[in-house]
């Protein structure tokens, strides 16, 4: 595939996808609407307006954990003047490391999709959390997916699409393929715009899940081949991650790190539905400023010394603890690695800005990436 193959409105998606990341604190919906519609619309794609939201707190994931955090967050739009909706589901929270671990990295184990049906597959377990919390969602007491299914019976015209990035990435189709299986809507009125999602589940899933988003109006999943995130959790694709940067080699601890990776998670079989990879970097051009983010020492200075200390020290500390790696191996070529790290994830929101409308561009680098993605991600999670 190429970026010329891509939907008309792949810019439009990516940058409402990129968007959410803004919102990581508190569970006030109504402020969070607010907010977003601000944001979106600044985005050259038309007015929004929002017509539900929901939010979870972190307690969805750790009872009692009173953080300010939220551990999901996902916002129902409409373009005003059409009949078009977009439900837009944001990634990890940067700033949680209870969503890092529970609802993305808590893979070693699977969960039926339906347990009635042994042949749709099982999903991981880090899906299985995340559907939980993004079905236990509501606005004014109306779950989400009773709110599509009263959207399709209102408007007959209505086509409702579904959108994410990384985590969100993952869940938009997981969504929109259990809005299916409870709602009558004629498939051709959803579709998906998945962006550098994970796997969700295993093949039998994978099978099942493009069985039913086969019928949908639209599907577009997009991943950079220079992004980590959607190499996991497939063994195969998680073979190809330590050739992923030549210009920055993946070091000993990398090495290490991948390989106990597999091991964990080479019986799960897990698959995309739409298996493949865009190299965005190399057939989009950035504008000048983020261009040179990602140069190294850009990205070290958005990171803050104090976030790349901070981030070695839980590297240190967790790496050996897990049994994922000898104390030894971790502290050899430590500098090497983590220098790694922040190229990695970089990379796993840089090509898909690249995606956006130049204007675009710039307003969420500034606005949303740099304040809430790097930094968050870099550092408030080992605080």
């Amino acid at each position: 595939m190429k970026l010329n193959d891509l939907p008309p409105r792949t810019a439009e998606m990516c940058s409402y996808a990129l968007a959410s990341i803004a919102y990581p604190w508190g569970s006030d919906a109504e402020k969070m609407k607010k907010e977003m519609v601000i944001l979106m619309n600044s985005l050259g794609h038309g007015e929004i307006e929002a017509l539900w939201g929901g939010i979870a707190p972190a307690s969805a994931l750790v009872p009692g954990d009173e953080s300010g955090w939220n551990a999901a967050l996902v916002l129902v739009a409409r373009k005003l003047g059409t009949h078009d909706y977009v439900v837009v589901v944001r990634g990890t929270n940067p700033l949680s490391w209870d969503s890092w671990k529970l609802e993305d990295f808590d893979v070693c184990e699977k969960t039926a999709w339906d347990l009635g049906a042994p042949s749709k597959g099982s999903i991981s377990h880090a899906t299985a959390t995340a559907l939980a919390i993004h079905e236990g969602l509501s606005d004014g007491g109306v779950p989400l997916l009773q709110f599509l299914q009263g959207i399709v019976a209102d408007d007959p015209e209505a086509t409702i699409e579904f959108a994410g990035h990384s985590l969100g990435g993952c869940m938009a189709p997981v969504l929109a393929l259990k809005f299916r299986e409870s709602s009558s809507v004629d498939p051709s009125r959803l579709g998906v715009y998945s962006y550098a999602g994970p796997t969700p589940g295993d093949r039998a899933f994978a099978a099942y899940m493009k069985s039913v988003l086969d019928g949908f109006g639209l599907v577009s999943f997009v991943r950079d081949s220079g992004d980590i995130v959607p190499h996991a959790w497939n063994e195969e694709d998680l073979g190809a991650v330590e050739a992923l940067y030549p210009e920055r080699p993946a070091t000993e601890t990398v090495l290490g790190l991948i390989e106990y990776v597999k091991s964990r998670v080479s019986a799960n079989e897990y698959l995309h539905a739409y298996p493949g990879f865009i190299p965005i970097l190399i057939e989009a051009a950035l504008e000048e400023e983020i261009a040179r983010a990602l140069g190294q020492g850009e990205l070290d200075t958005m990171a803050g010394p104090s976030a790349a200390l901070r981030t070695g020290a839980w590297l240190m500390r967790e790496l050996p603890r897990s049994g994922a790696l000898a104390e030894e191996r971790v502290r050899s070529g430590f500098l090497d690695t983590f220098a790694w790290f922040l190229r990695a994830m970089s990379m796993h929101v840089l090509p898909y800005l690249a995606l956006c409308l130049p204007g675009a561009q710039r307003t969420l680098f500034d606005k949303v990436l740099k304040p809430c993605y790097f930094k968050g991600h870099l550092a408030a999670p080992w605080l």
